[in-house]
């Protein structure tokens, strides 16, 4: 091999590796900040968790009232309240009796309703996410776009 032709195979093959080596520092560097980032949301979920467990979580945010002839009756006490949200999970069989059964009984909001209105099973019930929104009003449908798009931010 003629010994310009060594001179840059050698310079290539260098390049090759201080590239390499290159890319390969900024890599640790991006991975370096991303366990950085999961060590502080760890870490402030530790903290959320601690602060919850010490000081209860409402169940619900905002307050709710008893009315009567549109004068404040009561603030009920928020530790026996529950925001329900949807979906709810039912046995087939379960959830079609509730609706024959009530099927000229429009007073109520939900299957969970029915269901115990009716005392047709015990419900229990699962803690959820405030991202999961009931749609009732046209600003749900903005709220529930902003919430996916904040989501699609985070996909890999």
């Amino acid at each position: 091999m003629a010994k310009s032709s060594l001179k840059t195979l050698v310079r290539v093959q260098k390049f090759n590796i201080d590239e390499q080596r290159k890319l390969l520092n900024e890599q640790l560097e991006v991975e370096d900040k991303i366990m950085q980032g999961i060590k502080a949301l760890e870490d402030e979920l530790a903290q959320e968790k601690a602060f919850a467990e010490k000081h209860g979580i409402p169940n619900y945010t905002d307050t709710i009232i008893e009315v009567e002839n549109s004068e404040i009756k009561s603030v009920p006490a928020r530790d026996k309240l529950w925001q329900i949200q949807t979906p709810q999970c039912f046995r087939l069989s379960l959830i079609k009796k509730a609706h024959e059964i009530s099927k000229n009984d429009f007073n109520f909001t939900d299957d969970c309703g029915l269901i115990v209105r009716y005392n047709l099973a015990k419900v229990k019930i699962v803690k959820g996410t405030v991202a999961n929104i009931k749609i009732t009003y046209p600003l749900d449908y903005l709220i529930a776009e902003s919430i996916l798009k904040e989501r699609e931010s985070y996909k890999l």
